[in-house]
Parts: structure tokens; sequence; C-alpha cells
């Protein structure tokens, strides 16, 4: 269903982001985050953004520190926070209005920066 998903809307998702990431190779970790958010398939952007980011010409090295980026499947809430919003009995779990505004919504974009950034930083001791 994801792939149908990025097969139909190829020229509002895949064209754009591959011309930033071929101009900003390392948008290619937010580009994989959003892909992997709206498909909810980290296969379908594996195989839709990583072709693109081989023909940016990024090392192998940076392709493995982009990966936690692929934590954007958490973005859209699905089956597993709703069911966490269900059993908290303290009420702290919260979904909004707002679909991708909630509990869960902080710490996956700080985990993400977080992981992504020490992941390009080793890239460079490493290499």
């Amino acid at each position: 269903m994801a792939d149908t998903f990025i097969s139909g809307n190829q020229d509002t998702i895949v064209k754009p982001l591959g011309g930033i990431v071929a101009d900003y190779s390392l948008f290619l970790a937010v580009a994989l985050f959003l892909v992997a958010g709206l498909t909810t398939s980290q296969s379908a952007t594996t195989r839709t953004l990583i072709p693109i980011g081989l023909a940016a010409g990024l090392a192998p090295a940076v392709f493995t520190a982009l990966w936690p980026a692929m934590v954007g499947v958490w973005l859209f809430p699905p089956t597993a926070q709703i069911a966490a919003v269900a059993i908290d009995k303290t009420g702290t779990t919260r979904l909004s209005q707002i679909p991708i505004w909630h509990s869960f919504t902080i710490p996956l974009l700080v985990s993400a920066f977080s992981v992504v950034t020490t992941g390009l930083l080793l890239t460079l001791i490493v290499s």
C-alpha cells in the first residue's frame, strides 16, 4: 500500500525531495523522516529515497548515520500510540486535534535529531 502511495505521488514527493537532496545531501535525513511518516513504511521509504542518496554520491557511512531518521514512522499516531493513550491511567499521554502533535512528538524529534547527529559525528571520526 505504501508503494502505491509513493508511486501515485511520485511528482509530488519524490521529485521535489530528490532535487533538494541533490543540492543539500544531508536533507536526506529530513526526507527519510517525512516520507517514513507519510507512508508508515520503512521499506517503501528506503526503496524510494536511498537511490536518490546514492545518486547524490553519499557514502555508505552517511546512510548508516541517517538511518535512525526512519523513526518518522511514528510521526502520525499508529495503533501503539493510541493504545498507550487508552491504557494511561494518569491522563498524561494524549493525542491532540493536530495529528502530528501528541505526547510522543517531542521525544521523537529529540531522539531522531540526537541519534542522526551522533551518527554523523561518528562518521567524521571513523572516516
